[in-house]
């Protein structure tokens, strides 16, 4: 049970420097971008990024796109589809 718990803490600190070196490229503006969309994703949260950050609605769309783009790219490099 000692074996596979030091397996599951490795790969779990794994995710979690994956995780660090990708938001380690985003802005403030993106890290609460994402935050809002994909951790703690409420009712309306769309809107309230409208407001918070005076931009209209697709406009936030367009900018969760390019964060969640530079994030996944800092984090496992290009990957050909």
């Amino acid at each position: 049970m000692r074996e596979e718990l030091e397996k599951n803490y490795k790969i779990a600190k794994k995710e979690v420097n994956i995780t660090e070196k990708g938001l380690s490229g985003l802005n403030a503006e993106q890290k609460k971008i994402l935050y809002r969309f994909y951790i703690n994703k409420s009712r309306g949260h769309v809107e309230l990024l409208c407001e918070e950050l005076c931009l209209e609605r697709s406009r936030v769309y367009s900018l969760k796109d390019e964060a969640l783009k530079k994030f996944t790219l800092a984090c496992y490099g290009v990957v050909e589809i």
